[in-house]
C-alpha cells in the first residue's frame, strides 16, 4: 500500500478490500509459541513484531498483561518497567495496559516515566476511572517538583470526588488557596474575576452577578458559597454544583437538586428556606455550572449548636414544635422532606422569630428547613430508600418513599437530639440497612431524667413517633399540639 493510500485511509475511515492483495493489513503481531513460556521473551517478542501504527491492534492480547503482571510480581520487574511504556507508546488505544504500566511505575517511584502512561490511561478512562489517574498525577508532578500541575489536578479531582481520600490535604499542603484568598479566572473567560474560598471543587466561575466571599459547606453534590448578589446589592447562599454532574448516566445528583429547587419555589413558607434564582439546569451545554440562589441563614445550623451539648428543654420544645408546624403545612400541600437532620435545620440568625422563644434564643431567629433533594411532590415517589441513616424509619430503610409518618419519626430523632445531645455519638445510631437500629431502642437508651414531670407524658409521645409502625404515628400539627401543653 503507497504511503498516500494508507493517509487517505485514515482520513476517511474507509475500508480496505480483503480482495486487494495491494490493500490488505499486515496480521496482528504473532506470539511466542505455547513451548515459549518466558514472559520476558513473550514481551520481547511482541514488540518486536508490532508493525505501523495504522495497522496495530487496539487493544494488546490478553497474554502480554499476563506476562507484564508475572513479571512485576515475580522479582524480575526492572524489564516490565523499561518494556511497559513502549508498549504503552505502541498501542495508544489500550485503556488496561496503559493503567498497568502507569500504576506499575508509580509503585516503582519512577514518577517522571509514570507520567506519560497516566495521562494515556486517563485519556480512555471513564468518569469513575478517572478518580485514581488524577490523584496519581497529582502525586507524580509533585514528586518531580511540578506543583502548578499537581495543583491543577487535585482541582480536577476534587471537582469530581471532593471527599477523596487525601486530596484535600494535599491540595493544601502544595500551596491550594485559603479562605478569602482571591483567584483570577482561567483566562479567556469572558467573566468577572471571582473570590473563590478554601477547597473549590474546580477552577470554576459564577457569572459576573455574584461575587463569592466565602465558603460555607461543600459535599457530594456542590459546594455552598456566602455570596454578593451585585444586581439586589445583598448577601445571599449561593450553592454551586460540581461540574461533573451534568454528565448523563454518571450520577442522578444533579436531577435531584433541580428537582429540590423546583419544591423550594412551589412550598414557600417561613419555615423553609428562601429560593431567589435558579441558573442552569442539568442539559445545559453551558461551561459554567448550575447553581442556586439561597436566602443566608447566618446563625449556623443546628448540628452545630448540638456539638455545644443539649438545648435547655424549654428552647427543645420549642423548637420541636416550631418545625412540626411548618412540616404540618408541607404535608397539607402534599409535600414531604425526605431527609430531616440537624444538618438540614438552619437558624436564620437575624433576631426575628414567628414563635414565642426564651429570650437567650432569639437572636438565633427562627429555624428553618432547608435541602429538600429527596423530598416528595405530590404523588410521584422520588428517590426511595435514600435518606440518612439513623434519621429514616423502618418503611424507609426497607426502601418506602419519603412520607409525612417519616418525617415524624425524623422530628422524633432530633427532638431526642436537642434533648440529649449528638444521639449519633451519645447512644450508638450508627446503624445499617441490614441492621436498623429501632425508635424504641433510640427511646430506650436517650437519658431523659432531667425532665422532672415532663419525663413520663414526653417519653409517651416521642415512643408514639418513633413507632415502627407508620400508621400509629401522630401527624405533624398533631404533635406540636401535644407538645405546646408539656411548656
Amino acid at each position: 500500500m503507497s504511503w498516500w493510500q494508507r493517509l487517505r485511509g485514515l482520513v476517511t475511515g474507509t475500508e480496505q478490500q480483503a480482495d486487494s492483495p495491494s490493500l490488505k493489513t499486515s496480521p496482528r503481531p504473532a506470539l511466542p509459541k505455547p513451548a515459549d513460556d518466558d514472559p520476558l521473551l513473550l514481551l520481547q517478542h511482541y514488540s518486536q513484531k508490532l508493525g505501523h501504527l495504522s495497522e496495530r491492534p487496539r487493544l494488546a492480547e490478553p497474554a502480554v498483561l499476563r506476562a507484564l503482571t508475572t513479571l512485576l510480581h515475580s522479582g524480575r520487574a526492572e524489564p516490565a518497567l523499561r518494556l511497559g511504556p513502549s508498549l504503552v507508546r505502541a498501542i495508544p488505544t489500550d485503556f488496561a495496559l496503559a493503567q498497568l504500566v502507569a500504576e506499575s511505575l508509580c509503585q516503582a517511584a519512577r514518577h517522571a516515566e509514570a507520567i506519560g502512561p497516566l495521562q494515556q490511561a486517563l485519556g480512555l478512562a471513564s468518569l469513575s476511572q478517572s478518580l485514581r489517574l488524577l490523584f496519581l498525577l497529582a502525586e507524580a508532578h509533585r514528586a518531580v517538583g511540578d506543583l502548578t500541575a499537581a495543583r491543577r489536578y487535585l482541582a480536577e479531582l476534587l471537582a469530581l470526588d471532593v471527599q477523596y481520600p487525601e486530596a484535600q490535604t494535599r491540595f493544601l499542603s502544595i500551596g491550594g488557596p485559603r479562605p478569602g484568598q482571591p483567584m483570577l479566572t482561567e483566562p479567556g473567560v469572558h467573566l468577572a474575576s471571582v473570590q473563590r474560598a478554601v477547597l473549590p471543587t474546580v477552577a470554576m466561575t459564577t457569572s459576573s452577578r455574584y461575587q463569592l466571599l466565602a465558603e460555607l459547606g461543600s459535599g457530594r453534590t456542590g459546594t455552598v458559597y456566602r455570596a454578593l448578589d451585585r444586581d439586589l446589592q445583598c448577601e445571599l447562599a449561593l450553592k454551586v454544583f460540581h461540574p461533573h454532574l451534568r454528565q448523563r448516566g454518571q450520577d442522578d445528583a444533579l436531577l435531584r437538586a433541580l428537582h429540590e429547587a423546583r419544591l423550594l419555589s412551589a412550598a414557600r413558607h417561613p419555615g423553609i428556606v428562601a429560593l431567589y434564582a435558579v441558573d442552569g439546569d442539568e442539559l445545559s451545554e453551558s461551561p459554567s455550572p448550575p447553581l442556586l440562589a439561597m436566602e443566608l441563614c447566618l446563625g449556623g445550623s443546628l448540628r452545630g449548636r448540638l456539638r455545644q451539648g443539649p438545648l435547655p428543654i424549654a428552647v427543645a420544645l420549642r423548637r420541636a414544635v416550631e418545625l412540626l408546624e411548618t412540616l404540618s403545612e408541607l404535608h397539607a400541600g402534599s409535600v414531604s422532606h425526605g431527609d430531616l437532620k440537624p444538618e438540614n435545620l438552619l437558624f436564620r440568625g437575624d433576631g426575628r422569630c414567628h414563635h414565642e422563644l426564651p429570650e437567650a434564643e432569639q437572636p438565633l431567629g427562627d429555624l428553618v428547613i432547608a435541602d429538600f433533594g429527596l423530598s416528595r411532590l405530590g404523588h410521584g415517589a422520588y428517590f426511595a430508600g435514600l435518606g440518612t441513616l439513623g434519621y429514616l424509619s423502618r418503611e424507609r430503610l426497607l426502601g418506602g418513599p419519603p412520607s409525612p409518618p417519616a418525617d415524624v419519626f425524623a422530628v422524633g430523632v432530633v427532638l431526642l437530639e436537642m434533648l440529649c445531645g449528638q444521639l449519633s455519638d451519645d447512644v450508638g445510631m450508627r446503624t445499617t440497612r441490614a441492621e436498623p437500629l429501632s425508635g424504641p431502642t433510640i427511646l430506650h437508651q436517650a437519658s431523659l431524667s432531667q425532665l422532672g414531670t415532663r419525663e413520663l407524658p414526653l417519653r409517651t409521645l416521642l415512643g408514639e413517633l418513633l413507632t415502627e409502625v407508620a400508621s400509629e404515628r401522630p401527624a405533624a400539627r398533631a404533635a406540636a399540639a401535644r407538645l405546646r401543653q408539656l411548656w
